[in-house]
């Protein structure tokens, strides 16, 4: 957290702030004599052929002291937090550290559907911060692409053959029972392992133009109940076609896990997805572990 945009107790307490930090939180007189009192004590652990007088090592710790007050605020030559952040002034957490899974309507374009899922899993760097990541179809909840954290996997697999042999179309239904299987097979393995590993659970369901009946819907609002009780880091985010608030039923905040995805035309330049794509992708990021 040290080292992350959102800090330890707060976005102040950071180390791009250390410089500032450093005389609130070691006062020269208080460092000077917590040194002393450790040299002393090491003093006593060392094997030494003489013994250090105590007014030596005074005057050590002092000169330590210091040298230390006057480099950090000198010569300490970090950037500062504005020159680190990748958006000036943005509070958003860069790093993610997730179970991803993606919900795949294969009513998509191939095209499409592989570049959005291209520059999302690229720009949270799977497996560089510990996210995993799990492809599965969005009609029947079938897994695409096994849980993994290396890329390759999806563009060995996920091939323009294989998306023409997938269903199209949403069923939540399906979408939410399989979410439901994964998480509890995840909780199971920690718990057997006694090793939790707090990586947030993100669930983000691509979806092209399908409505959710009202049967659905009923559904739907009930197991969202027995997620919010039984896997409260559960995130559902929801990227589609056409108006996305048809599915503000299905999340926890309508204002930030929704969100549009237009139509990709042929030959569409990298930008043009990024754009899209950037709301989710921060989002994504900002679920914290």
């Amino acid at each position: 957290m040290y080292y992350s945009h959102r800090g330890v107790f707060n976005d102040t307490v950071r180390s791009c702030n250390r410089r500032d930090l450093f005389t609130t939180v070691a006062p020269t007189q208080q460092l000077r004599e917590q040194t002393a009192a450790f040299s002393t004590v090491l003093e006593k652990e060392m094997v030494m052929p003489y013994t250090v007088p105590q007014d030596t090592i005074n005057s050590f710790s002092a000169s330590a002291t210091e040298a230390l007050a006057n480099y950090i605020p000198s010569a300490l030559n970090d950037l500062t937090c504005e020159a680190t952040a990748i958006v000036m002034n943005d509070p958003t957490v860069w790093r993610a550290a997730s179970d991803l899974y993606i919900f795949i309507d294969a009513a998509w374009p191939h095209r499409d559907v592989y570049s959005v899922v291209s520059n999302i899993l690229d720009s949270v760097e799977v497996g560089r911060f510990g996210t995993n990541y799990t492809i599965l179809n969005a009609r029947d909840g079938n897994v695409i692409v096994n849980s993994t954290q290396f890329l390759s996997d999806f563009h060995m697999t996920y091939t323009a053959e294989r998306h023409q042999t997938l269903p199209t179309g949403l069923n939540i239904p399906n979408v939410f029972r399989r979410m439901r299987e994964e998480t509890n097979n995840v909780m199971a393995a920690e718990r057997r392992t006694n090793n939790l590993s707090g990586r947030s659970k993100i669930a983000l369901v691509i979806v092209h133009t399908d409505r959710v009946s009202e049967g659905d819907t009923n559904f739907a609002i009930q197991h969202l109940q027995i997620f919010r009780e039984e896997v409260p880091d559960l995130r559902f985010l929801y990227l589609a076609a056409g108006e996305p608030s048809r599915f503000n039923r299905f999340v926890r905040d309508e204002r930030r896990d929704v969100f549009p995805l237009r139509e990709l035309e042929t030959g569409v330049v990298v930008d043009t997805i990024r754009v899209q794509l950037t709301p989710v992708i921060h989002r994504i990021q900002q679920e914290p572990r």
